[in-house]
């Protein structure tokens, strides 16, 4: 299921059943996104505060879609496919809410997070560019890493605390990390 709360008072405001179980989820101007393999949702809250799907979309090089993350500072939609030998992906949105056009590519970051590059979870941070923005999670664990967006290389955190993985207590490869704009 999906569900909207009140941050203000933890409160549901609304809730709708999903058409499957997701393996990530992002959220980028107005619209949450899900995925599971080939097909990313698309839900939004309609004007009477009911949650409704808007839309649905497969990936613009085909495959599955594993992982999902949104940058709102730079407008990113971001995704692993497996038609790419599973390389993060970049993307701008057209005015759909849909894939448009791939900006940059990370082939390099599972040396970063384990080498796992099976990972279902992305998160990127905006506020973290300077120690990290981006948050890969598989399995039990969940790694920072650096990204250089100038030239799409990933590298570990210069802070060697932050090198290490963060033991996320769960085994489920499809429970996710998420960033509020302050805290992971």
């Amino acid at each position: 299921k999906i569900s909207v709360y009140d941050p203000s008072n933890g409160e549901e405001i609304a809730t709708v059943a999903a058409q499957t179980y997701s393996y990530d989820s992002a959220w980028l101007n107005g619209i949450f996104y899900t995925n599971y393999y080939n097909i990313v949702y698309q839900w939004a809250l309609n004007d009477e505060g009911e949650i409704e799907n808007i839309g649905s979309f497969g990936h613009p090089n085909g495959g599955y879609t594993y992982a999902l993350g949104a940058s709102m500072e730079n407008q990113w939609l971001i995704t692993k496919n497996t038609n790419n030998s599973y390389a993060l992906e970049f993307f701008t949105v057209n005015e759909d809410g849909e894939f448009d056009e791939m900006v940059g590519e990370l082939t390099d970051y599972a040396q970063y997070a384990g080498n796992y590059q099976y990972t279902y979870n992305v998160e990127w941070a905006d506020a973290h560019m300077d120690v990290g923005p981006m948050w890969i999670r598989y399995n039990t664990n969940t790694w920072q890493v650096m990204v250089d967006t100038e030239n799409w290389e990933c590298s570990a955190p210069e802070d060697e605390a932050l090198q290490d993985p963060i033991e996320t207590l769960t085994g489920y490869n499809y429970c996710g990390v998420a960033h509020d704009g302050v805290d992971m």
